[in-house]
């Protein structure tokens, strides 16, 4: 049986300094999230190797103390560890095959892949790794773009318990020290934050309907929010998501609705891999494609919640006062 390791060393809090025998690193894919990710490795000591195409990505993180590589493959040329945080499986596949960067890392090097992404995509790199005596483990994350630039990240690690073990210094100055799980070996990583993401994709649409079945029917939207957080329905993305929704009509717009969908068809994708029956995940997708479609590529990941505000003519909103204590 495969069981969750959450890491619980006593030093886990240090986020000061890389460990003496600091190795080195490349990070391709300077976004909100791996730009904030490689930030942290710098801050800390890692000698960091940054990539991206967009070159004030590169200039913004060799002012904090990073090194710029021309090419992807260069940044992986000789480095102890390769982190990716690209877009979408195939532009990873892409960069570490056509990019050559699975064929420029060092025999025992570590590629680490924070995406959320499908393993049966990877496949091929993999192969290719293996062919050359490189390690490779995933580690998706959770906690958005600020989660990346305060260092409070979760992992779910897909690898092996020696690379797992490897990996850790990294990990603990990129994300919180107490959230690093270890989900089982290689893909189980991948699953792990496919299935975290359906479900609060869920929790929007299912609450996004019953919010506007609630307040059609004449109930103050701050109320019905209330009775619900102190039920035995309520959740974390009642508590937080429309939270922000109800009080400061935010449908977070650090998550586009383009990464959303693209998760939401990676676990379909993964169920049809696996002959599992996803009747509810399609229906999910079909409201955030409706969504995308509606709204846009770059709208928030909450704004299928949109649609039931849409549908009944009027946007939900409450005041702090609407608020109610359910003893």
């Amino acid at each position: 049986m495969t069981h969750i390791h959450e890491t619980n060393a006593i030093d886990l809090h240090s986020h000061d300094a890389a460990p003496a025998t600091a190795k080195s690193v490349a990070v391709i894919g300077l976004g909100n999230m791996g730009g904030a990710m490689a930030a942290h490795l710098i801050d800390s000591g890692f000698t960091t190797i940054v990539f991206d195409l967009a070159s004030e990505r590169v200039d913004k993180l060799v002012q904090l103390g990073g090194h710029p590589a021309a090419t992807a493959s260069e940044a992986a040329t000789n480095t102890d560890y390769v982190i990716t945080m690209l877009p979408t499986p195939w532009i990873t596949a892409d960069v570490m095959l056509e990019g050559n960067v699975a064929g420029s890392m060092k025999p025992g090097a570590i590629w680490i892949d924070t995406s959320t992404s499908i393993r049966s995509a990877l496949l091929p790199v993999e192969e290719l790794l293996d062919d050359r005596g490189v390690r490779y483990a995933e580690a998706p994350v959770t906690g958005m773009s600020h989660g990346a630039r305060n260092g409070t990240l979760e992992f779910f690690v897909g690898a092996s318990t020696d690379d797992f073990e490897d990996m850790l210094p990294l990990l603990r100055v990129m994300g919180n020290p107490e959230r690093i799980f270890h989900v089982g070996p290689r893909g189980a990583g991948y699953v792990v934050k496919l299935i975290i993401n359906q479900l609060w994709f869920a929790h929007t649409v299912a609450l996004g309907e019953m919010m506007a079945l609630g307040v059609k029917s004449g109930v103050n939207p701050g109320v019905l929010h209330s009775a619900i957080a102190g039920s035995p329905a309520t959740s974390f993305f009642n508590e937080k998501g429309l939270t922000r929704i109800l009080f400061d009509s935010d449908y977070d717009d650090t998550f586009s609705m383009a990464l959303a969908c693209k998760d939401s068809r990676l676990t379909v994708a993964l169920a049809d891999e696996l002959k599992v029956p996803s009747a509810l995940s399609r229906v999910i997708d079909t409201y955030y494609e409706e969504s995308r479609s509606a709204h846009g590529d770059y709208a928030g990941e909450m704004s299928p919640f949109r649609l039931f505000e849409e549908a009944v003519g009027m946007d939900f909103r409450a005041d702090r006062g609407d608020d109610i204590r359910i003893s």
